[in-house]
């Protein structure tokens, strides 16, 4: 049959390296000595020529059709040939005319060693059974005794048959291989085993075995497996002797369960399969790219408060972490207590928004330093108007003390005393006394809060969809004529003072309540909050401190 182009082996895939094909090869020139062989010259790439160990066949029956004679012939064509860039030695079986293997070395593999080959090889006359898998182990017990793992090491049988004394050859193919050794195996004229052979050649890691009935094919073969030996693979090294590492290596096709894709060579190994159809990594806690390993991305893209590129940390639950690195620190600010894109001021626009489940807040900057989120925590209902446990409902199972009843305002109401209520209170018609309601009923999203509508919050974001900022003093949205102060707070802030001023088209309700409905009632609209509101058992301490903290913050600004 026709000689084939045996495989060589590939270096196992490495799994960590994700991104795109471009990146990853523009990453591996960028990696200093170790990433940039391939471009390196003279004075960085060493040519480690292979050592190459002849196993020929020198059984009785090599003497028939002059078998010998075309394999002496055929050895002394390839080692002229590739002398200067392999180690050429030569090792025989039997040894003893039978099936013995000792002292089977002719020739050890050595620079320039063809000649030795050669001088071996001449006034020979072979005689004895075949003992192929004893060869086998010699050949492995010469390659570790002699140690040169720096260079590829490879062993080349040549047999006119199968293994006619204690068998095994398959077996010592694979323990070569396994040991780092692959066999190379040709069979020479009509007589051999090809279940045998191929078997060796497949455990050996060269997938296939040659065949050849003359001198020529013997030749071909032999030229094909130099060729192979000294062809330039991804292993770290200068196979073909010109001064480059892993130099032009086409990328080798490849196939995951989201696609095709490609290995690349990169330092010396092939990449995992990626590129092509097979989807990027990503910080989502799925294995995107099918590699069976998610999120081995350690950082993801971001954008920092001042909408400068950054990445932040891939954390284990599969998400970014909150904080946003820059790429560029020096031109980024950041909290750090530094004027980092020197515009005179400090630490601005650092503070971002964060949650607490459904209850909204922010981390503040404070002296160059980070603060903790001042969301409120998720606790047991109060009667506040606000979600306090998280579950979509307000004030729902919330208890007052004596006779008093949570009212639609978020507030305790008490009964009323023969129709008369505290000042400030009416009684309403359910005999309990109510604050005062809104003129007008308020629009949704609104609330009515000191007979004003009002949109409660905690974080700006809640106030966009109204073009409005929050308030974190009074904790709701209000207008900011002169524009947002440093750190996104409102400079003279103005409540809404117009009940009848419409909710921006497809607004969702704020957190903290719905629109209220006629005489200020609140109406069955759930929606989440990060802190009581007036009158509430949470509202005055909340406030308090995060007024302190909006002080300190202004008071930092204005210093600076």
């Amino acid at each position: 049959m026709p000689s084939p182009s045996p495989q060589r082996p590939h270096p196992r895939a490495l799994r960590s390296l994700r991104g795109p094909l471009a990146l990853l090869i523009a990453l591996s020139a960028a990696l200093g000595p170790s990433g940039a062989r391939a471009q390196m010259g003279a004075a960085g790439a060493v040519c480690e020529q292979p050592n190459v160990l002849f196993v020929l066949d020198y059984s009785g029956s090599m003497n028939q059709n002059n078998k010998w004679g075309q394999a002496v012939d055929s050895l002394t064509q390839v080692t002229i040939a590739f002398d200067a860039r392999l180690r050429f030695g030569i090792m025989h079986f039997p040894t003893d005319g039978r099936c013995g293997v000792d002292n089977a070395l002719w020739s050890p593999v050595q620079p320039n060693g063809g000649a030795a080959v050669r001088q071996k090889l001449m006034g020979r006359s072979p005689n004895g059974a075949t003992p192929l898998g004893r060869a086998v182990r010699e050949a492995r017990s010469y390659y570790n005794a002699l140690n040169d793992r720096a260079r590829k090491n490879i062993i080349v049988v040549i047999s006119d048959g199968g293994d006619t004394c204690s068998g095994g050859e398959v077996n010592e193919a694979r323990e070569a291989f396994n040991q780092g050794y692959p066999v190379y195996v040709i069979g020479f004229g009509q007589g051999v085993n090809p279940q045998s052979l191929q078997g060796m050649a497949r455990e050996g890691g060269t997938q296939q075995y040659y065949q050849a009935d003359n001198s020529n094919q013997l030749f071909a073969a032999l030229q094909t497996i130099a060729q192979n030996a000294t062809s330039e693979v991804c292993d770290g090294a200068d196979n073909d002797c010109d001064m480059l590492i892993d130099e032009q290596l086409a990328p080798v096709p490849c196939e995951t369960m989201c696609g095709l894709g490609e290995k690349l060579c990169v330092n010396g190994q092939l990449s995992s399969c990626a590129g092509g159809l097979i989807p990027q990594e990503s910080c989502d806690g799925s294995d995107n790219d099918c590699d069976g390993v998610a999120d081995e991305v350690e950082t993801a893209p971001c954008t920092t408060a001042d909408g400068q590129p950054g990445s932040a940390a891939c954390l284990p639950e599969g998400r970014p972490a909150d904080e946003c690195l820059p790429d560029n620190p020096d031109r980024t600010e950041v909290c750090d207590g530094r004027d980092n894109d020197v515009d005179g001021l400090i630490d601005e626009q650092t503070e971002r928004e964060c949650n607490i489940e459904c209850h909204y807040g922010r981390v503040l900057c404070v002296e160059g330093q980070l603060l903790s989120c001042t969301a409120a925590p998720v606790t047991e209902e109060t009667c506040n108007g606000f979600d306090d446990d998280c579950d979509g409902l307000l004030d729902e199972m919330a208890t007052c003390v004596g006779g008093e009843v949570c009212g639609p305002e978020g507030l305790c109401l008490q009964p009323c005393a023969s129709g008369e209520c505290p000042v400030g209170f009416r009684c309403g018609a359910d005999d309990y006394c109510h604050p005062p309601a809104c003129p007008t009923a308020c629009p949704q999203g609104f609330r009515c809060l000191n007979q004003e509508c009002v949109v409660p919050c905690s974080v700006t974001s809640q106030c966009e969809a109204y073009g409005m900022l929050c308030d974190f003093e009074r904790r709701v949205c209000a207008r900011d004529p002169n524009g947002p102060a440093s750190g996104g707070a409102v400079d003279g802030p103005g409540v809404l003072d117009a009940p009848g001023t419409p909710a921006a088209p497809g607004a969702p309700p704020a957190q903290g309540g719905a629109g209220a409905a006629p005489g200020g009632a609140v109406s069955t609209g759930a929606s989440c909050a990060s802190a009581a509101g007036a009158g509430g058992a949470r509202g005055l301490p909340f406030a308090l401190a995060l007024g302190v903290l909006w002080l300190l913050s202004r008071r930092r600004r204005l210093g600076a």
